[in-house]
């Protein structure tokens, strides 16, 4: 399984479209299940990005609850999340 998730992780998609978002949502996720509060907030700064940079035509409301059902899977799971993002407010996470 670490052999598997290692070529994953060495593999970004090249390309920015669904492929990118599905790898740095699954990297996000990864960095949940494997309690790595580095690489979940590393790769939900990547989604984020993502969504303002190829995606920016993307309403900011999904983006919005996209990207805080992530973050608040991360608190749930006992991570902090460190990432400072417009779409991404405080006031809707899940608190302590």
């Amino acid at each position: 399984m670490k052999t598997q998730r290692d070529a994953y992780l060495g593999k970004p998609s090249k390309r920015d479209d669904y492929r990118k978002n599905y790898y740095t949502l699954g990297i996000a996720l990864l960095g949940i299940v494997n309690q790595d509060g580095a690489l979940f907030n590393k790769d939900l700064q990547m989604q984020l990005d993502f969504y303002q940079g190829e995606l920016k035509d993307t309403d900011e409301e999904f983006i919005c609850d996209y990207a805080v059902a992530l973050a608040n899977l991360g608190l749930h799971y006992g991570l902090a999340v460190t990432v400072e993002h417009a779409t991404l407010p405080k006031g809707l996470m899940a608190q302590a």
